[in-house]
């Protein structure tokens, strides 16, 4: 079974266009990061991956590896992205869609200057709200076996804990970024908009 072309560049589309406004928000700088999507049944079994090296803030269709999940084979010349073993454990363990990593510089920035605090300790309801909704790993070397075996372990507890968080919800990979899932590729990036949103307020309020 092959995916029609038709279908694969509306995905591409739609992945670049979000990319491209997570861009001009920030999340994304130069190469940095991955996005991935399940094609829709009876396709399932393939992943629209960005490929490896790709300017996420202008991404064209040559720019994405069609994956087959079944057999382990990517169906096009660019190289993969690195992180699609992340992306695979992922789905192994969570009922979505999409996945989104991304290394959004003021998370990044409060764990360099937080000492332990959680952004999600902040008193608002919004951070309540998520609370339940992100797990954390230690660092590990990004495009690694380790890496995406801890992603796993720590999706599974989170989902464990939280049921509802299998559909969306977030994995904190210290020293390198963040993972978001969701039902739809729009839901895995509000996600990532959201953990950036309260870092943002927690790095205002850490100043005064």
């Amino acid at each position: 079974m092959s995916v029609p072309e038709a279908l694969k560049n509306h995905f591409c589309s739609e992945i670049s266009q979000l990319a491209h406004d997570a861009w001009l928000c920030g999340l994304f700088a130069a190469k940095n990061g991955n996005i991935s999507q399940k094609m829709p049944d009876p396709y399932d079994e393939f992943l629209l991956i960005t490929a490896q090296g790709t300017c996420k803030g202008h991404l064209k269709n040559a720019d994405f590896c069609l994956f087959n999940m079944k057999e382990g084979t990517a169906g096009n010349s660019s190289p993969i992205s690195s992180e699609t073993q992340v992306h695979l454990a992922i789905y192994d363990t969570c009922q979505c869609q999409a996945v989104v990593h991304c290394h959004p510089p003021k998370l990044l920035a409060w764990e360099i200057i937080a000492k332990g605090r959680s952004l999600l300790d902040l008193p608002l309801y919004e951070a309540k709200m998520w609370k339940d909704a992100i797990t954390r790993v230690k660092a590990c070397q990004p495009g690694t076996r380790e890496l995406a075996e801890e992603v796993k372990k720590a999706s599974q507890d989170l989902i464990r804990k939280n049921p509802q968080r299998a559909s969306s919800g977030a994995v904190w990979m210290d020293e390198h970024g963040l993972c978001t899932w969701g039902t739809t590729l729009q839901e895995a990036f509000a996600v990532c908009e959201e953990m950036e949103h309260l870092a943002h307020i927690a790095l205002m309020t850490a100043k005064v």
